[in-house]
């Protein structure tokens, strides 16, 4: 009765014992009985698998379980019983009878009794004795008779249907095992409805353990001494993976069971175990973090420890090492004492080596080796502790030899046992181990021996930032590490201070000591005699080969020549960094963490702020970023001050002085780095010659605006000669004609010329006469070129001009010099349509502005990332926003000329796409010398490398969407050359390479406004009508030159208010006019002009929280003012609204 009352299609789902996500996908979904579940498995597979929440593993998963309860899945046959022989656990003595003679036996003697007339009693006695042989009761497999599986070198694998696997190797297993294996649904056991004995296994679990799977019971009879693999299935709703852990119940308390996560196969990813002595029970738990323990080092020299008051729970001060026989060198009484009502305790450190000095292995060497030795330290140890107060020690003992690896386990469960019976506690320090294929070699230290007798082990994690990226080796040593020592037990052994490594030595320095490479300021040029008005180079003459920003763990990688001549590398040892490592201690729920030089006076600011941000699991406030200051001043007052960039220290002063000595210092992270003395004199006076004049004259000066006369009006009507693309022999001489129609309404004066603006001039004249042409009518122009002797295309731009500036469209001369290139198959579609999107470029990645950007209508967030940079914490803080992420993945000049550049450079955005990126821009600025190798300039040159970029980028990640490098707007070069090449060139060279087949979206930049985004005149500092200074012309330039096959993505575009922030340099006067509220309504007009347009998918607002940069006023671009408001929010909401 019980056995169909357990195959009843009526039984209810939730008896099943399935994870909770996929019992609630079914519930939801209608499914609420075995019966419903079989009817749907016998229509399809697909009827479950299609719901979301509930794949192939979720319905092996269940199947294993119907079946167990005795359902038949459609389309199999119903298994036949089987017989499982009895497998005796002990050999039974000659003279015991067997089961089967003491079977008979017995029904013979009920033979008898019926006989005698009593056979009612043997029908009772052979019920009872059925009753007890068939479930639920099963007696003989209760015996442990029955039941059991061999498990041996032929038979090296059993499973549990519910998820679990034991196995051995069979090459080298030569045991025998008996085996079995059940199995408590997780909420059974959790309920406490699976026996009392488990109950109290459910009342002694700790609160930082979660259960994620059934309670396993695994019952062993033999034993092995070779390693049996203990597999478990990874549960469902258990992420994050990393925190997940084996353990067992003995019957008294819950003990760790070291396990390692495979994920290698997708689907079938499992928590393994290798053990000799199988446990009887495991069962897969999410260990939560706990109140971490923060501890730190005490030299003589160290600040006192109050610097860290309340960051700090236990203080090792240094100070005693190994002597001979067991005992000390050392002062104990100078160590600090534990005081009354501290909030730390003390554990000195007891080491056999000294900073700069040899490892004393023969001491070490004595305590292992000689037990009265051994036995004279340990004795030594608990008395130090006993006298001083001391809440146990820590042991830092190097050199172990792998010989003595054992020895040296002994030693520390021998010294734990000894402090553990005093109340006290124990640390062991050991060496950083060497990363192997498949593994880690830690020499003479048993990680696993030493984690299962001490308090807590400290293991020193790399110098190298680079490790601490997604993946890396700090990943792969935790993942490792975990799975040796209990996470609860484990100590991040990091140190605050700098780095500097050479070819043969690692050394801890000060961020003062890091720092001095830059040198001192020196004027590059000569400052014995400045004029006012003139400008002044500064630097730093310092000996540093490179400059590289790690902007995701926060610090910068120098390299500088030495003394010796030898190259040393140099980590800056920076807030930022040290809350870039203890991210990782939070995210693996380690026991805590050593911050080896806290009190160093050396520190940069905001170590101890960091640490107090780890300790609570608070995000670390905005680091303060490293910058030069260079600071200008006379004996009476500073007159000007300039912050530059870290990684481009120099600085120019415009001199605008009065005459007098002035002293030009430098400072970095607030050290001195020297100063110049610099004298401004008089300017030299120039005699101005007498001119007699002979007639009266008018004095004209030449426009280089816009014409004044709103009259004034031309337009292209037709190209008379040389369409455009027009193919030419490099050298030959033409004549370039356009018809043009007077379009104002009024006419044109006689002193009209059509004048060339911008582009390739191609030895053509700087203007040619046009004369008087009355409204309406046409007029043909003639301009004689010479096209260039390179081959490529080429354009040249003209426009008419009076005295008074000039006026009308562009006329433009489009040639290919030289060979004709194949022209460019039809460009595909773009990847990822859609409406347009609005976004914004963060440095706080901590999205303090999250809720302010998605009101202004904000769906995107971006950042730039440097080549080899880790992006996947900013990919996850931006999702984890509600925002879209867009990288702008950034190169180094001198890249670009190193064998295979395009495929190491695609490589890794391939690695960015793969990690979430949603879009990425490849490059910045490739046609400017600052971004791309001066001499290599070339369209052509980029678009190889968009190219394999983004084959590479669409294999990793189809949905991410690809951005060519938005060229930097400029008409500065007056064409395209290998040393610089102005955008409309470089974008035509692009298209006309293919550029267009290989990205979703062109990259754009318009940061130069001064005007409204519609206008196409009127810029403060335009002198040419460039379309750099205006957002509409820009945009329509951008768009034709890839005949409207793309839409523009703006990687940044934003508008400098001068409003409420320091007066902009003298780069950026032309911005000084500009206020907030301008700000505001020219980016929503920006947004209005790209919907209605239809030529922009994207803009990302430049920018959202910045701060002064040198002479680059990004403060004054921010939309988060100074003040705290944003007057663009609410403009930019009146057009998208909240998003």
């Amino acid at each position: 009765t019980a056995e169909r009352q357990k195959a009843s299609p009526d039984l209810s789902i939730t008896e099943l014992g399935l994870s909770v996500r996929a019992r609630n996908v079914l519930l939801r979904a209608g499914f609420s009985t075995v019966g419903d579940l079989l009817t749907a498995l016998e229509k399809a597979d697909e009827s479950l698998i299609s719901l979301k929440g509930f794949g192939p593993k979720s319905l092996a998963d269940l199947k294993e379980r119907l079946r167990a309860r005795g359902f038949v899945m459609p389309g199999e046959i119903a298994p036949s019983p089987e017989v499982v022989e009895a497998v005796p656990d002990i050999e039974a003595p000659k003279e015991t009878p067997s089961f089967s003679q003491r079977l008979r036996a017995t029904l013979a003697q009920a033979h008898e009794q019926l006989s005698t007339g009593a056979w009612i009693y043997g029908v009772i006695g052979v019920l009872v004795i059925v009753a007890l042989l068939l479930p639920p009761i099963s007696l003989l497999e209760r015996l442990g008779i029955v039941g059991y599986t061999i498990l041996d070198a032929e038979n090296a694998s059993i499973s549990h249907p519910d998820g679990l696997t034991l196995s051995v190797d069979p090459e080298t297993f030569t045991d025998r095992l008996r085996v079995r294996l059940k199995s408590v649904p997780r909420l059974e056991f959790l309920e406490g409805s699976a026996g009392s004995a488990l109950r109290r296994a459910v009342e002694a679990l700790p609160d930082y353990l979660i259960v994620k799977s059934p309670y396993y019971q695994i019952q062993v009879r033999g034993s092995s001494s070779r390693p049996v693999m203990i597999d478990v299935v990874v549960p469902n709703d258990a992420e994050p993976w990393e925190t997940l852990d084996l353990y067992t119940w003995t019957g008294e308390a819950w003990e760790w069971v070291g396990s390692e996560l495979h994920t290698e196969v997708a689907e079938h990813e499992f928590v393994r175990a290798q053990v000799t002595d199988v446990p009887a029970s495991v069962v897969v738990v999410q260990a939560r973090p706990i109140t971490p323990t923060v501890s730190t080092y005490l030299g003589p020299d160290d600040n006192p420890v109050t610097a860290a008051a309340g960051v700090l729970d236990e203080v090792n001060p240094t100070g005693l090492l190994l002597g001979t026989d067991g005992g000390f060198v050392g002062d104990p009484d100078s160590l600090p004492q534990p005081g009354e009502g501290s909030t730390y305790a003390v554990l000195p450190t007891l080491r056999n080596w000294a900073p700069g000095a040899t490892v004393n292995r023969g001491l070490l060497s004595d305590v292992l080796t000689i037990p009265e030795i051994q036995e004279a330290h340990i004795a030594n140890i608990v008395q130090l502790c006993a006298e001083k107060g001391f809440a146990g020690v820590e042991v830092d003992y190097r050199g172990v030899a792998p010989d003595k690896r054992d020895a040296y386990s002994a030693f520390i469960s021998a010294l734990a046992d000894a402090l553990h019976a005093a109340g006290l506690r124990l640390t062991v320090a050991v060496e950083p181990p060497t990363s192997t294929d498949g593994g880690w070699d830690t020499g003479g230290y048993d990680w696993a021996a030493l984690g299962s007798v001490a308090d807590a082990v400290k293991v020193p994690f790399p110098e190298d930032p680079a490790a601490y990226v997604e993946g890396g080796e700090v990943q792969q040593l935790l993942d490792w590490a975990t799975a040796q020592v209990p996470r609860y037990k484990l100590h991040m052994l990091v140190s605050s201070l700098s780095v500097e490594r050479s070819s043969d030595e690692v050394n801890y320095i000060s961020l003062e000591q890091a720092l001095a490479p830059f040198g001192e300021a020196v004027a590059l040029n000569d400052v014995s005699r400045v004029e006012p008005g003139s400008q002044v180079e500064f630097g730093l003459a310092g000996r540093l080969l490179s400059i590289t920003p790690y902007e995701a763990a926060g610090t910068y990688r120098l390299e500088y020549e030495a003394d010796d001549g030898e190259t040393h590398t140099v980590w800056l040892g920076t807030a930022a960094n040290l809350a870039a490592k203890l991210r990782w201690a939070l995210r693996y729920h380690l026991g805590g963490i050593a911050v080896a030089d806290v009190l160093d006076p050396g520190n940069a600011e905001g170590i101890v702020e960091a640490v107090a941000a780890y300790r609570t699991s608070a995000t670390p406030s905005a680091a303060k970023e490293m910058e030069v200051v260079w600071t200008v001043a006379s004996a009476a007052a500073t007159v000007d001050q300039q912050i530059s960039p870290f990684t481009e220290p120099g600085y120019t002063w415009m001199v605008l002085a009065t005459t007098g000595t002035y002293t030009v210092s430098a400072t970095i992270a607030g050290f001195d780095h020297g100063s110049v003395a610099v004298n401004v004199a008089e300017p030299t006076p120039v005699p101005t010659p007498e001119v007699t004049p002979t007639a009266e004259t008018t004095p004209t000066t030449p426009a280089t605006g816009e014409a004044t006369s709103t009259c004034l009006n031309a337009s292209y009507v037709a190209d008379v000669t040389i369409p455009d693309n027009t193919q030419l022999d490099n050298g030959e001489e033409f004549v370039k004609t356009w018809r043009v129609r007077n379009s104002g309404t009024c006419a044109w004066p006689e002193d009209t010329v059509l004048a060339f603006t911008s582009g390739t001039q191609m030895e053509a004249p700087a203007s040619v006469a046009v004369g008087a042409v009355e409204p309406g009518e046409e007029v043909d122009v003639s301009v004689e070129m010479k096209a260039p002797a390179e081959a490529g295309v080429y354009t040249g731009i003209w426009r008419m001009k009076t005295t008074e500036g000039f006026f009308g469209g562009n006329l433009a001369v489009v040639i290919q010099a030289g060979e004709v290139a194949e022209p460019p198959p039809p460009a595909p579609p773009p990847v990822s349509g859609g409406a347009f999107e609005l976004g914004g470029h963060i440095r706080d990645w901590g999205f303090p502005y999250a809720e302010r950007m998605h009101y202004a209508g904000m769906n995107w967030a971006k950042v730039q990332v440097h080549y080899g940079q880790d992006a996947s914490g900013i990919i996850a803080a931006a999702h984890a926003n509600g925002f879209k992420i867009q990288l702008s993945a950034l190169g180094t000049p001198s890249m670009v000329v190193q064998p295979g550049f395009e495929n190491n450079f695609a490589n890794w955005v391939a690695g960015l796409a793969a990690a979430g990126a949603d879009a990425i821009e490849v490059w910045n600025e490739p046609n400017i010398d600052r971004e791309w190798q001066i001499g290599h300039i070339s369209p052509q040159a980029y678009t190889n490398l968009l190219c394999t970029a983004y084959s590479a980028i669409k294999a990793a990640n189809p949905g991410a969407l690809v951005i060519s490098a938005a060229p930097a707007p400029t008409g500065y070069f007056g064409g395209c050359s290998p040393n610089g090449c102005d955008d409309l060139p470089f974008l035509q060279g692009m298209y006309n390479a293919g550029a267009a087949q290989c990205m979703d979206y062109i990259g754009a930049h318009h940061n130069s406004g001064a005007t409204s985004p519609s206008a196409r005149s009127g810029h403060p500092a335009d002198q040419s009508g460039h379309h750099s200074w205006y957002f509409l012309p820009q945009t329509e330039l951008y768009y034709n030159t890839f005949g409207g096959t793309r839409k523009l993505f703006y990687t940044e575009m934003g508008y400098a208010s001068q409003e409420g922030v320091p007066t902009f340099s003298d780069w950026f006067a032309w911005a000084r006019g500009t206020n907030n509220a301008q700000q505001a309504a020219w980016l929503a007009e920006a947004v209005q002009l790209s919907i209605s347009t239809g030529m922009v998918r994207c803009i990302i607002v430049w920018n959202i929280d910045f701060v002064r940069y040198g002479y680059d006023p990004q403060d004054g671009y921010a939309i988060i003012r100074p003040d705290g408001s944003c007057p663009a929010c609410d403009a930019l909401h009146n057009v998208l609204g909240t998003r």
